[in-house]
């Protein structure tokens, strides 16, 4: 095992790091990955790490799911079709959302769980910009500036689901610049909260008690 001692700082304190293990990242014909050609999502708490290319996808490749180590868990085909954002379930379900507004969600090996429309994104003429993604939810910003919710996304059964838009008072014309979210679990309302910036210095901060369902 390799070692060494670092000097923390100025200060006589040294610490010690040590190679534990290598990360492999090959794929299922044995050769390494280039993680910098991809989009690479991690599970919270040292879980699975979902890898997709973020060059142009052709019919009948492939994404992967490997382990915290780098193992290789499963290499899923796909059919090619644009992403527009990963995440993980508090169930350690990968979330695929589609920039059409489908997602798909997958086991960390691979298997096919369900799918769902999370909007229906197609006849409006919209797509998917950003997305982000919570416990058991996931909150899209469409090319029209809105919000789409959707919670309870881990049940196969879509009565269990709640989809809803929150309005945010901007356009196309006055589009946002960047978003975040604060989890219902963290935020001091208890709800969904979502701030989305435009421009440079204006903020809106949305909450779900607001919402109007879809």
């Amino acid at each position: 095992m390799y070692s060494d001692w670092h000097a923390l700082g100025d200060t006589t304190v040294f610490y010690r790091k040590w190679l534990a293990y290598d990360l492999e990242w090959k794929n299922d014909d044995g050769k390494i990955i280039d993680l910098s050609n991809c989009h690479i999502c991690g599970a919270s708490l040292g879980g699975c790490i979902a890898v997709f290319n973020t060059l142009s996808l052709p019919t009948n490749n492939k994404f992967f799911i490997f382990t915290s180590s780098g193992i290789l868990l499963a290499a899923v085909p796909w059919d090619g079709k644009k992403i527009a954002g990963l995440g993980w379930s508090e169930q350690e379900q990968l979330i695929v959302v589609l920039d059409d507004g489908n997602a798909v969600m997958y086991d960390i090996h691979g298997k096919l769980i369900h799918s769902f429309v999370l909007v229906d994104l197609v006849n409006k003429n919209i797509h998917v910009m950003e997305c982000h993604f919570w416990g058991n939810g996931v909150v899209v910003i469409a090319s029209d500036m809105q919000l789409y919710v959707a919670e309870g996304i881990t049940s196969i059964e879509s009565t269990n689901q709640r989809k809803y838009t929150m309005r945010t008072g901007l356009t196309p014309d006055k589009p946002y610049s960047s978003m975040a979210i604060i989890p219902p679990l963290h935020s001091r309302s208890g709800l969904l909260e979502v701030n989305s910036f435009f421009f440079f210095f204006f903020l809106y901060i949305l909450e779900s008690k607001n919402d109007m369902t879809i």
